[in-house]
């Protein structure tokens, strides 16, 4: 396999994403996706291409191929909507077993392990790892490159002619899942200590104050200060995404500040508390007024429950990458390698050094820059680096210049419009420059950019479907949202004064 050969492919850039390295999650689980795709999906997957460089990471596939399996994997959902149910069901209980896992391994005292009993933990969480992908894969294919599912539905919607209400609120209603995500639990958890806070004199005073003050004296608030721990201890591990780090206790104490100074705050515990409740209301009403027949209410049900378990198995995978740190830095230090070089070594590569090899210059070369490619469905596929690495990165760069132009479109992940500066907004540093109302602009969101969709006027990225990230926190905050826009980060530009219509798809310069 060569750059020529590469070449031949017709790649499209499907996922962007920050600090994510060859191993434990690229290699093996494209690997594992590759193998099992023919028995789980019921066609093979043969094409994929992750670049790796600085602290970027981004995976490419065949146009042709995703738009084949897409519309492959939609047309056996439409034909058997069971099978749908199914995949959520195994979606759900492989996170689960993941999970529990990883849960022994950051539980267990690993010190007292041997070198090879640690490789073998790490190869036994990579085989659950994999099973948990031979499912968790197929909604992406229906859902990330092209919204095919989300768009067979709104066909469907805008063909019953709803004089009264809206296709696209329609549509996200019935859609949203009727239980609460991660998400949701975590900030309601966190509004009612905010609450208990602001109850009590001695802690609503320091929580006036600046968070070096408040992070030097709120120890003194005795059980107020234990809760206060026992939240960031239960959910740092949802900041820590692909590799770190978790969540600080910053963090948390900052928040904590903004919910104790907000004057709103029980007006908006209540709607937090009461958002599922309205949603089920709000769904038996649409439900009656439009007369869905069977089929169909099946697979509006079927998309919230990919949406659904989208947030759990993302919530559970970055769980379990936050417990397998432990390992791999156990391993780091076993083999006096560092933590990103453990990262980018195969489970074979670690056995030998286990047994007195040494690491090689390709392997640190890995660090700098590195691209994994599978083509023709044969793997594991090869890995790339030095002056090949960068002639593909650079290759596949070229491909992706567009020309500068005003407006772009996507699919409505949550109504309403707004107008607002634009935020190029693709790592936690750049929540910084943004003030409220700012419109976020992204390639992609994760957990890390979650503070800065808070505050957003409107939020717009160019990749993902209905089951994204940006489309699941878009509707737990009520702000109007399009994903899917292919160019936005590179057709605007920092301070561009946009409208976005997230009734209509559309998102346009303004001045």
């Amino acid at each position: 396999m060569n750059l020529v050969q590469i070449k031949k492919i017709d790649w499209q850039r499907i996922e962007e994403n920050f600090k994510i390295s060859l191993y434990p999650v690229m290699v093996p689980g494209w690997t594992d996706i590759i193998d099992g795709s023919r028995k789980t999906i019921g066609i093979k997957q043969n094409y994929i291409l992750s670049a790796h460089f600085g602290h970027n990471a981004a995976f490419y596939g065949s146009h042709k191929e995703w738009d084949r399996i897409g519309r492959f994997i939609l047309k056996r959902i439409l034909n058997n909507p069971g099978w749908g149910k199914k995949v959520n069901q195994e979606i759900i209980f492989r996170s689960r077993q993941l999970v529990n896992f990883s849960h022994q391994l950051a539980t267990i005292d690993l010190s007292r392990r041997s070198t090879i009993d640690l490789i073998k933990y790490y190869q036994r969480y990579e085989q659950l790892h994999g099973r948990l992908y031979h499912y968790a894969i197929i909604p992406v294919f229906l859902d990330l490159y092209q919204p095919l599912l989300s768009d067979y539905l709104m066909a469907y919607l805008n063909k019953q002619k709803l004089s009264v209400f809206n296709a696209s609120e329609v549509f996200g209603i019935l859609t949203t899942p009727n239980k609460p995500s991660q998400i949701h639990q975590e900030e309601l958890a966190l509004m009612m200590l905010a609450k208990k806070i602001k109850a009590n004199f001695k802690a609503r005073q320091l929580f006036k104050k600046n968070l070096v003050k408040i992070k030097k004296d709120y120890l003194k608030l005795g059980p107020l200060a234990k809760a206060i721990k026992n939240h960031h201890q239960q959910y740092s591990y949802q900041g820590y995404n692909w590799e770190g780090p978790p969540f600080s206790l910053d963090y948390f104490l900052k928040r904590l500040k903004e919910l104790v100074n907000n004057q709103n705050l029980e007006t908006e515990i209540r709607e937090k508390k009461n958002y599922h409740s309205k949603i089920k209301l709000k769904q038996k009403q649409y439900l009656a007024a439009i007369k869905l027949d069977k089929k169909h209410q099946i697979l509006f049900s079927l998309t919230g429950d990919f949406i659904y378990t989208k947030d759990l198995r993302k919530d559970y995978l970055v769980r379990s990458y936050f417990d397998l740190s432990y390992l791999l830095a156990e391993l780091a230090l076993r083999l006096n390698l560092s933590f990103l070089q453990v990262r980018n070594l195969t489970l074979a590569e670690l056995k030998d050094l286990a047994k007195g090899k040494k690491i090689i210059a390709e392997q640190n070369n890995r660090l700098k820059a590195a691209v994994y490619v599978v083509c023709q469905g044969k793997t594991p596929g090869k890995i790339f680096v030095n002056d090949q690495a960068w002639q593909i990165i650079n290759y596949l760069k070229g491909k992706e210049k567009v020309t500068r132009r005003a407006e772009t479109s996507g699919q409505v992940a949550y109504p309403g419009k707004a107008r607002g500066k634009v935020v190029i907004v693709e790592h936690t540093k750049d929540i910084l420059r943004m003030k409220k109302g700012d419109i976020l602009v992204s390639h992609m969101t994760n957990p890390d950019l979650v503070s800065g969709m808070k505050i957003a006027g409107a939020i717009v990225t160019e990749t993902g479907g209905i089951t994204c990230h940006a489309a699941i926190v878009s509707r737990e905050l009520g702000k109007p949202c399009v994903i899917g826009t292919k160019i936005a980060t590179r057709i605007f530009k920092e301070g561009d004064i946009i409208e976005v219509d997230a009734e209509q798809g559309i998102v346009k310069k303004i001045s």
